[in-house]
């Protein structure tokens, strides 16, 4: 059921679960999913992709996957990684070198750096993650690193209601938003159901 002769139709925002995939066909379908990407576009058209829990992906054919990162340049593409702990990127090795040695930015929010992490930061930028704050659904704080390492800021984020309510990631919250939306589906549009829920969540916090 995952194989077919049909060809791929290009899109502006492609999504790509490996969850739902048998673990005997991640590889193959990581690289058609970057051959894909790679090739989505014209040469003057700019691509990103972004990874999410990043480690996953990359502890599968992680010396292919290196190489793309220190190519897509060439391609006018660019990577976003993301992972809950700079740790986890860092104990898959040398390709953690090939990400984060080839970043043009880094995005920290506050964590403990180990010692096998201490190499990718100075001791000044370690200082500066230490200090990171947040207020749980008022403001969010992280801080970004240049590459040449010369600029570095700490940026608080102010969320909208809007984002706040997508990207919340609460567990009480998301199973009170499924409630909300379960209740009205068959009535109402997604975005109908997401504005009425902002409202009232608002009147009632």
């Amino acid at each position: 059921p995952y194989i077919t002769n049909d060809l791929a139709g290009k899109s502006k925002l492609t999504y790509v679960d490996l969850s739902i995939y048998p673990e005997s066909i991640i590889p193959g379908v990581i690289l058609f999913t970057i051959e894909y990407f790679k090739n989505l576009g014209n040469e003057d058209e700019y691509r990103i992709l972004l990874i999410d829990e990043c480690w996953k992906l990359l502890a599968r054919n992680h010396e292919y996957i290196a190489q793309c990162f220190r190519t897509f340049r060439k391609h006018g593409c660019s990577a976003i990684s993301i992972t809950q702990n700079i740790e986890d990127l860092v104990s898959l090795g040398s390709i953690s070198t090939a990400i984060l040695g080839n970043c043009n930015f880094k995005i920290v929010f506050r964590q403990t750096i180990s010692e096998s992490s201490r190499h990718f930061f100075s001791g000044h930028e370690i200082e500066l993650i230490s200090s990171v704050n947040s207020d749980k659904g008022n403001f969010s704080e992280f801080l970004i690193i240049a590459q040449d390492g010369e600029k570095k800021k700490i940026v608080r984020y102010y969320a909208t209601a809007l984002e706040y309510a997508i990207f919340n990631t609460s567990k009480s919250d998301r199973i009170k938003w499924e409630k909300f939306k379960n209740k009205y589906d068959d009535l109402f549009t997604i975005k109908e159901i997401m504005n009425a829920y902002i409202v009232l969540s608002g009147e009632m916090s």
